[in-house]
């Protein structure tokens, strides 16, 4: 099958600005390539900053099994299509997927923005303030906050259908003594 009729590479310019939690800035938008994120070197890096673009649907594409690859966000996520909360995300070492089905129509045009925080305070973990001062100094995130403040998109960005019937756990068992072929799936 042909990868290119499932999946949608996002990657390119995109716009940038510094910004705190709440509604987006209004002023400062930068365009940067993604996959991106604020360098150690930067004089003063964000803690904090929005991401924007445009996402197209294809013509050719249904609106059902649609999903979002954000890949690798720095360190906290929360995305947003056309201003409403699609979901967020922390850790940055794990997949971030979000499912858009029935949200978009093929060839339809929607506003998305994601907005990234560094790993501190209740941006590290999702329940920070319950856990005890030694799960919180494990938490892997705070790793990095005691190291330069970075935020980012730092991977490829997918738009991909899902097929609603597709074949997955395949298992294939062989007899040549007794002439058999079974075939388990789900």
């Amino acid at each position: 099958m042909d990868h290119s009729a499932r999946r949608l590479l996002l990657n390119g310019i995109w716009e940038f600005a510094e910004g705190a939690d709440g509604d987006p800035p209004q002023e400062g938008w930068q365009p940067v390539r993604v996959p991106h994120r604020s360098r150690e070197f930067e004089l003063d890096p964000p803690s904090s900053g929005w991401y924007r673009t445009r996402l197209r649907v294809p013509e050719h594409w249904d609106g059902e099994g649609l999903y979002l690859d954000m890949g690798r966000v720095r360190h906290y996520g929360r995305a947003y299509l056309d201003g409403e909360v699609l979901g967020e995300h922390y850790h940055m070492r794990l997949p971030w997927q979000l499912d858009l089905s029935g949200r978009l129509s093929p060839g339809s045009e929607s506003a998305l923005m994601v907005y990234t925080h560094n790993c501190s305070g209740s941006y590290a973990h999702a329940e920070v303030d319950g856990l005890s001062e030694g799960a919180e100094k494990a938490i892997d995130t705070l790793f990095w906050f005691t190291s330069a403040a970075t935020v980012g998109i730092e991977d490829d960005v997918w738009l991909y259908r899902q097929p609603q019937v597709r074949l997955e756990d395949l298992y294939v068992v062989t007899s040549v003594r007794e002439k058999t072929i079974r075939v388990e799936a789900r």
